[in-house]
């Protein structure tokens, strides 16, 4: 007889019962499920009328393959930290002012490069060669009558030299003047400054009548015209309007801004205090002005002849100053002040040389005769 097989031994606990499973399990998310289990609903299997029944494929016999979301590819890819605010240029370790002076921005005019001897070696030159040549053929400082056209070749020199000196300027400090458009910018309202302008050529007006007031209470005489200024009347009488604005209204003022301002204060202040600079900025730009009259050691034209010139350069170098050391606002207050300069020049000449006397107590008339007198930049 043959023996019946017997079972092998097993260790370990005892297979659970036939029959249902104790708890209900769900479907694994993933794989199989485990072998030897029948599977029923799951404990979060619907119930209740008109739920749909829970459907086990692996009952069936049936093995679907785990079902992913496609990815979605998308150009945004949000970020798990905070945005950030735009980049900031730091302030310059080396330059004191970089901060801004009066809560304005600052223009960051940069340290001094050999690039900045291209425009101001020809500038220099050219001043002391025509003083050079002033002591030389006119020791005396006696004033020289040029025809209309001497005048005229005259203004198209100076018309040469300001055009070249201007190209130059741009190529050199172009970005620095870029840069100073921050003082119209940084604020909603920093474009107001704007309106600071004319209020500032009232003031060098309103200052220039009071000195001189002062001036002809003091020394009993009216103040003298300097030699620059009679020159440019005369180039004004033969040139045309337009020539003249151009020339005298926007170039000579970038050029004398470039030197007096841009270089003598805000270059220099890297390296010394900026008071100390606008100290060696104003004297410089009014006696360049008045140079013939120091020639002729004429002491007390020098002292007449200077006062609007002090008063300009003064007005000149705070606004440089307290809009942040900004080349474009302190080029935009010269040249509105050379403009109205010219445009005085041209429709009230006629209405001043029917003035015999301008006393004091005239206001309008001094008034006028200040505001078309002094003509920075040439």
């Amino acid at each position: 007889m043959s023996t019946p097989p017997q079972e092998p031994e097993r260790h370990g606990p005892p297979p659970p019962p036939p029959g249902p499973p104790p708890y209900p399990q769900a479907p694994h998310l993933y794989g199989h499920p485990p072998a030897g289990r029948p599977q029923g609903p799951g404990p979060y299997a619907p119930s209740g009328p008109g739920a749909a029944p829970w459907g086990n494929p692996y009952a069936q016999g049936q093995h679907p393959a785990p079902q992913h979301p496609a990815p979605q590819h998308s150009t945004h890819h949000p970020s798990p930290f905070p945005p950030q605010p735009p980049a900031q240029t730091l302030p310059d370790p080396k330059d004191r002012y970089s901060r801004g002076i009066w809560r304005q921005p600052d223009s960051r005019p940069g340290r001094f490069l050999w690039w900045d001897l291209l425009p101001t070696v020809p500038y220099l030159a050219i001043i002391l060669g025509a003083n050079l040549v002033t002591m030389m053929f006119f020791p005396g400082g006696d004033e020289v009558t040029l025809t209309s056209a001497e005048s005229r070749q005259e203004f198209l020199i100076n018309g040469l030299i300001f055009g070249s000196l201007t190209v130059l300027i741009l190529a050199v400090a172009g970005k620095a003047l870029w840069r100073s458009l921050v003082v119209f910018t940084h604020h909603a309202l920093a474009w107001l400054k704007i309106f600071l302008i004319p209020a500032m050529w009232l003031s060098i007006v309103v200052l220039n009548v009071m000195l001189m007031a002062l001036i002809m209470t003091v020394t009993g005489q009216e103040p003298e015209t300097s030699a620059n200024q009679a020159g440019i009347e005369a180039m004004l009488q033969a040139v045309p309007f337009w020539a003249a604005l151009l020339v005298l209204g926007l170039l000579g003022p970038l050029v004398e801004e470039y030197i007096f301002r841009h270089l003598l204060i805000g270059k220099l202040s890297r390296h010394l205090n900026i008071w100390l600079c606008a100290l060696i900025s104003v004297l410089p730009f009014a006696l360049i002005h008045v140079s013939s009259e120091i020639i002729s050691g004429d002491l007390m034209g020098v002292l007449t002849t200077v006062v609007p010139y002090l008063t300009m350069s003064i007005i000149f170098t705070l606004a440089y100053i307290f809009s942040g050391r900004s080349l474009l606002f302190v080029w935009l207050v010269h040249a509105f002040n050379n403009c109205m300069a010219v445009t005085l020049q041209y429709w009230l000449s006629p209405l001043l040389e029917d003035i015999d006397g301008l006393e004091p107590t005239g206001v309008i008339p001094a008034l006028l005769q200040a505001a078309a007198v002094p003509l920075g930049g040439a």
